[in-house]
């Protein structure tokens, strides 16, 4: 047998590492195998793809003294002949690994969008359930937020998306009313029991007393002439004019008699999407309003799709904004996060509580950012230092009986 020397060539490519082999070895090397090693990074994935090759070459003994040119180039020609068939073997493997690559980058990327939490830290999502989101909703919104390499990461990405979600405008009809000679309307919209007549007493008592403003207050009592009496008691007590409207022609009627009061807000019948006949007559009222700020008011423990589908039925013009009640009712707001990303509208105030002499709170930018805080359940730093904790706005306890 001829003494062998075994010799090992590893580069980026085939073609590379049978050059080496030549150039070192020379045309009598023969090819003894070939095989792909990888680099690895320390999470497992590939960083890089290498050949290795494993070649021999005999002594000049290896061949007979008698050999003719015929016999050395059948020799030369059975090692090209194994170059051949090691290129064509590693060229498949080649292309079998990346059809596996390929697919595994399929597969992960509909295992993102099925189940997106599998990709990120548990506590993630045990945080956006705990603060009243759904599954389904959760997963939405990790989807917009995509794979993020640590926990603060994604919880930075999750606020910057609700960020983006997520609207606040400041009412500021006390400066309007101030600089401009037109009388400034407020109008609340929602549901019965959202809250729209205590929200709207306490925003009247703090324009006549804190803002020193002339206020009225009308209530429209629609078909059923249901009056809350407590109102009117309450804001007749504080020199606030309130008078009741059941048509467009009273409504005319009344804004007429309070044509002097800088700023006006009308209290109308608790309505929801589908008493359509209702809701028309109620629009056809509002629409004749001019200089009318429209205030949706929505329960934050109450469904988000009727607040959602009232919004879409009405057919108002004027500025419109939400005022978010009952929010110290629960420690979080995360369902509200299905609200906003099918209605874009901003919101303006928040009020607290359902007690008849409850406060309420401006949006301001730190108002706004602890709400996107609550809403998540997901605290990446403390709350700002400067926070309002309580409530901005000027209210008086008081007992309607």
């Amino acid at each position: 047998m001829s003494c062998l020397d075994i010799r090992y060539f590893q580069a980026e490519t085939i073609q590379q590492a049978l050059e080496m082999v030549r150039q070192e070895l020379g045309s009598k090397a023969l090819i003894v195998s070939t095989r792909p090693v990888f680099e690895t990074n320390h999470d497992g994935s590939v960083a890089q793809r290498y050949i290795k090759v494993q070649a021999r070459i005999e002594e000049e003994s290896a061949l007979p003294e008698e050999s003719t040119p015929e016999l050395r180039s059948a020799s030369e020609s059975e090692a090209m002949d194994l170059v051949n068939q090691a290129e064509s073997y590693i060229e498949s493997l080649y292309r079998k690994e990346q059809a596996e690559i390929r697919q595994q980058a399929l597969d992960a990327k509909r295992q993102w969008l099925e189940e997106p939490e599998r990709f990120m830290p548990a506590e993630i999502l045990q945080g956006l359930i705990q603060s009243g989101l759904n599954l389904e909703e959760a997963r939405k919104l990790l989807r917009l937020v995509g794979q993020q390499e640590s926990t603060p990461a994604y919880v930075n990405g999750i606020h910057k998306q609700l960020k983006e979600i997520v609207a606040f405008h400041t009412l500021n009809l006390t400066s309007l009313a101030k600089q401009r000679a037109d009388q400034q309307i407020l109008v609340a919209i929602g549901r019965s029991g959202s809250g729209k007549s205590t929200l709207l007493s306490n925003l009247a008592t703090q324009y006549q007393l804190r803002e020193e403003m002339s206020v009225g207050l009308i209530e429209l009592t629609g078909t059923t002439r249901h009056q809350h009496f407590w109102v009117h008691q309450h804001l007749r007590n504080l020199g606030i004019r309130t008078l009741q409207a059941g048509n467009r022609g009273e409504l005319s009627d009344a804004l007429q008699h309070l044509h002097d009061c800088q700023i006006v807000v009308i209290d109308t019948p608790g309505v929801s999407a589908g008493q359509q006949q209702q809701l028309s007559l109620l629009t056809s009222c509002l629409n004749q309003i001019p200089n009318s700020h429209f205030l949706i008011t929505h329960d934050v423990n109450g469904r988000s799709e009727a607040t959602i589908e009232l919004v879409r039925m009405l057919q108002v013009s004027g500025h419109l904004s939400l005022a978010l009640t009952k929010t110290d009712e629960q420690q979080s707001c995360g369902h509200l996060v299905s609200l906003f990303q099918q209605i874009q509208l901003p919101v303006t105030l928040l009020s607290h509580s359902a007690a008849l002499a409850d406060g309420f709170t401006l949006m301001t930018d730190i108002v706004y950012e602890q709400l996107i805080l609550r809403m998540t359940n997901l605290y990446s730093e403390e709350p700002p230092k400067d926070s309002v904790d309580a409530q901005d706005a000027f209210t008086l306890s008081f007992n309607p009986m």
